[in-house]
């Protein structure tokens, strides 16, 4: 193929823009190219270089996707089988005081060498030898690029229908100056996927859509693959297998946020987070104190039921008419008080629980060494939780113990007949063993909302471990393309 078969100067890349467009207006043709021109600069830069990354995040602010779509097109371009562009790069005298350690952070290094790199792309000279039958493929990049760098695309899959559409029109316009295409699109699209990675990066910005909920996160997926993505950007002739190998790791992420009794997905476990931990010290107090509680209760029942039917007066029609209603009410208020002082103890003896646990040197190594965090607000809040709780549900029981006691000195004289607070047909005991078993059953559902994790630790989620799955998936892929 002749130069004559070849576009070599940007004049007449400026005039293929106008024609496509249908204005002839130089400048903004010109404006439209350079945007391309900087796409492929920063393509040729690679994604080892701190620059790339500086205009990735801080310049141009478009997703890697993008970036990696023009890489692997600067890479088509460039590669010596072709030779449809050459870039000959300037000397800078300013990159020889980039020294190791010169810099604190990627960042800073990369703004030094982006300046540079800025300085060299005024100089650098973009040799071009583009084969007019290739021009249907390129313009639509070459168009997009000046919507990319204006902003107007943001996405990979905004990129994409910018370029299907601009494709359309490329074809039908260049068709009218004697190019001939032959079912266009189709080729085109395949085009796009074997050499620029088109489903590839589809699928992972879709993977990115669905398990990230902010840009951070959906770097920390991008990151994850990383692997992947870099063979993508040196061998895209592998396409297929690392777009499978992705299509398997979406499948995996979506088993890992998938909870064992709920079909909502939960993406917070994918990323960096504090673990709660409710240690069996915890657990254990509140089912002890729940017990202790309830049996103190049930205690006070059968003392009642034992009382009532070995004093019962039996010519009495009351129900708590007993015999000896001194030597019963003496035991009866020691019962009340021990309840009493359940309930006021609830919280002092939630903290004293924890003081302890927390003085356990397992405890204390972890919280020095920083993997376990100790929220003492959270403790606060659980110890006041669980006293309020215990008061909500047996200050109750204990009024109700109290009015038994009333009724039995009411109930147990001469003048119980002439009391019209004193009736027949009463059921204090059948009361008392309903309220009893109703107040612990409320008790237990309400000590739920005690179980606030108090301690935690560091998870680093998922994706931080990913890296050894992607890395497996590419070796069994390795292996099964051996055999």
């Amino acid at each position: 193929m002749t130069n004559q078969d070849r576009i070599t100067t940007k004049t007449a890349f400026y005039d293929f823009i106008n024609s496509v467009t249908d204005r002839y207006d130089q400048k903004t043709a010109k404006k439209q190219f350079d945007s391309f021109e900087k796409l492929m600069f920063i393509a040729s830069l690679g994604h080892s270089n701190p620059a790339f990354y500086f205009n990735l995040h801080k310049g141009l602010k478009l997703s890697d996707e993008i970036f990696s779509t023009y890489e692997l097109l600067y890479n088509y371009l460039s590669d010596p089988s072709r030779k449809c562009l050459k870039l000959q790069l300037p000397y800078s005298e300013k990159e020889e005081t980039i020294q190791e350690g010169q810099y604190d952070s990627l960042y800073d290094e990369g703004k030094f060498i982006l300046n540079c790199n800025l300085e060299q792309q005024k100089n650098t000279t973009f040799q071009w030898e583009v084969p007019y039958a290739f021009l249907p493929y390129l313009l639509p990049m070459i168009l997009s690029a000046d919507r990319l760098v204006k902003g107007d695309i943001r996405s990979v899959t905004e990129l994409y229908h910018s370029v299907d559409e601009l494709a359309n029109t490329v074809a039908s316009k260049i068709a009218i100056e004697g190019i001939e295409l032959m079912d266009f699109s189709e080729t085109y699209h395949s085009w796009m996927v074997k050499n620029l990675g088109r489903s590839y990066f589809l699928k992972l910005e879709q993977i990115c859509s669905s398990y990230a909920t902010t840009d951070d996160q959906a770097e920390c997926i991008k990151d994850s693959v990383r692997a992947l993505t870099n063979r993508l950007l040196n061998v895209p002739s592998d396409y297929v297998i690392l777009t499978d190998l992705l299509g398997k790791y979406s499948d995996r992420l979506y088993e890992v946020t998938r909870a064992k009794d709920s079909s909502v997905a939960s993406v917070n476990i994918l990323y960096p987070h504090d673990e709660p931990w409710i240690t069996d010290l915890q657990v254990h107090f509140i089912q002890d104190y729940s017990s202790r509680l309830n049996q103190a209760a049930n205690e006070a029942l059968t003392h009642l039921n034992e009382a009532l039917c070995t004093h019962h007066i039996v010519d009495s029609p009351f129900e708590l008419a007993i015999d000896n209603p001194d030597s019963f009410l003496k035991e009866w208020t020691v019962r009340i008080s021990s309840i009493q002082n359940l309930i006021d103890a609830a919280g002092s003896s939630f903290r004293s629980c924890f003081n302890k646990l927390l003085k356990e040197s397992a405890i204390q190594h972890a919280h020095t060494s920083g993997g376990l965090l100790i929220n003492q607000a959270k403790k606060n809040e659980l110890v006041d939780n669980f006293s309020k709780c215990t008061e909500k549900s047996y200050a109750p029981l204990v009024k109700k113990l109290e009015d038994i006691k009333k009724m039995i000195k009411l109930s147990s004289d001469d003048q119980a007949k002439n009391r019209k607070s004193v009736r027949q047909g009463t059921t204090y005991c059948r009361d008392l063993k309903e309220a009893i078993e109703k107040i612990h059953d409320n008790y237990t559902k309400d000590l739920k909302s005690c179980n606030i994790p108090v301690l935690s630790y560091h998870n680093e989620g998922y994706l931080a471990e990913a890296k050894d799955y992607i890395f497996n998936l590419i070796v069994m892929s390795t292996k099964g393309a051996s055999e």
